[in-house]
């Protein structure tokens, strides 16, 4: 089964920033691709591309990079999205 992005990031969202960034530390994410992803989670594409001095589309490609790790890290600790 497909996990949706929109299931991740709710999950994040919800969850204490502390706790966010263990979880981060622990599916072995790089500084960048954790600061992106929090970024994301409360602004939107453009301003965060803004923000990291980046272009909209190279922040794309990290969230996504990020959200990835996220969805093996998830599946090989076998915690539920929901």
């Amino acid at each position: 089964m497909r996990t949706k992005t929109k299931e991740i990031t709710d999950r994040y969202k919800n969850m204490r920033t502390s706790k966010a960034i263990e979880e981060l530390n622990k599916a072995e994410l790089t500084a960048e691709e954790k600061q992106i992803f929090m970024l994301r989670l409360k602004f939107y594409n453009e301003s965060v591309a803004y923000q990291v001095s980046r272009c909209p589309r190279c922040v794309t490609k990290i969230f996504m990079r990020a959200l990835n790790k996220l969805k093996d890290y998830l599946k090989e600790v076998a915690k539920p999205l929901s």
